[in-house]
């Protein structure tokens, strides 16, 4: 592509005649920033950003200064989606060359125009977060995590329509969570009430999930064991059963897990994120999870003694999980009588449902033959996709 093509040898070229560029870099900067949006394919605009980059570490300190300046006209515009969009992109080109510190006489009212961009159409959202992250990367005082708007702001992105919003709001909770265990500062999730719903809409965010290996399901799953660990820190005056709690959370978790088994269970994507999440918290959070073992051990050996053939690797997937759970209570007197009990609660639940079924059998034999047929048609149907 030519554009593309274009864009190398302008890099290049830049790094070359550096000394030369002052007195031509208005006309080269409002040249090739339309660019940024127009392009079609990804790699032109990644290459037309790095020549834009390459110009800014090029020129003289006022003369970016002036396109910042220029830049940030655009970004104020109140009639042009279109302008705001390029200056938004050229913003996050500008902290790629020059570091957040070129911005700090302009962040507060960019903080705010962000706020406001939040509620916009999905492409403004979508760079709205890209720049945020790279502004929060760049942000060695984290103020931009102390900014309430910005942060209720990404909680709302949570559980957006689109997809890649969905995993840029996760991305940038993530920065959150792991600037938070280094900085005391940070204060947006100390609340019980706040905290909760941050946990519940991450769940959700799973429960939309429809990939294991997906890059949202790996990063919401991250979040959720993070989000977990922070709960022993958590002080809630609410005694209720729905209250923010250790075990409230896995009981949420397992909850997600049960739904697909029941409505859905030749799908196993949920139960697979599940057994992920409760592998992490045993392996972090051990000592914490010791009065609630039973809870995590109920589905995990539900599917490992379940008889049916189907969802092997599931199976072994549970197996696993459970081998590592019993790693961390090495010749625990608690974790062996929790085991117990929940074996024998399975097997106990399972025989009443086979003395139940058959019982309905003979209370109504034309709907249990009803079933035996639909049954063997779900067979016949099965070998007939799989030849």
């Amino acid at each position: 592509e030519g554009r593309l093509a274009a864009a190398h040898t302008l890099t290049l070229l830049f790094k070359s005649i550096s000394g030369k560029l002052n007195k031509h870099v208005e006309y080269l900067f409002v040249s090739m920033a339309p660019h940024l949006s127009n392009a079609e394919s990804e790699d032109s605009r990644n290459a037309i950003a790095k020549a834009i980059t390459t110009l800014l570490t090029v020129i003289d300190a006022d003369k970016a200064a002036n396109l910042l300046s220029s830049t940030m006209k655009w970004f104020q515009s109140e009639n042009s989606s279109a302008q705001v969009m390029l200056a938004t992109r050229l913003i996050n080109v500008f902290v790629d060359a020059l570091g957040l510190n070129i911005l700090k006489s302009d962040m507060k009212l960019i903080l705010k125009k962000l706020v406001v961009m939040l509620k916009s159409s999905d492409a403004l959202v979508i760079q709205v977060l890209v720049l945020l992250q790279k502004m929060v990367r760049s942000d060695e005082s984290n103020s931009i995590l102390k900014n309430s708007e910005i942060l209720d702001g990404l909680q709302t992105c949570l559980l957006h329509p689109h997809a890649w919003i969905r995993l840029l709001a996760s991305q940038l909770l993530g920065l959150y969570l792991t600037a938070s265990g280094k900085d005391l500062g940070l204060k947006w999730l100390t609340s019980s009430q706040t905290l909760k719903s941050v946990i519940l809409d991450s769940f959700e965010q799973l429960k939309q999930s429809d990939s294991v290996t997906s890059e949202l399901s790996v990063q919401v799953t991250k979040n959720l064991v993070a989000l977990t660990k922070l709960i022993t820190d958590i002080k809630s005056d609410d005694a209720d059963e729905d209250s923010l709690s250790l075990e409230y959370t896995l009981k949420r978790a397992v909850k997600l897990g049960n739904n697909e088994l029941v409505s859905t269970p030749q799908i196993v994507t949920h139960r697979t994120l599940v057994f992920n999440y409760i592998a992490a918290v045993a392996l972090q959070m051990a000592p914490q999870i010791k009065d609630l073992l039973s809870i995590i051990l109920t589905p995990l050996l539900r599917e490992i003694s379940d008889p049916s053939k189907t969802n092997a690797e599931l199976k072994s997937h549970a197996q696993e999980v459970l081998d590592l759970v019993k790693s961390k209570f090495v010749d625990d007197e608690t974790f062996t009588k929790t085991l117990l009990d929940v074996q024998l609660m399975l097997t106990r639940k399972r025989g009443e449902r086979n003395a139940k079924r058959k019982q309905n059998l003979i209370k109504n034999p034309e709907l249990a033959a009803k079933r035996k047929l639909n049954r063997a048609e779900a067979k016949k149907a099965k070998k007939m996709r799989q030849s």
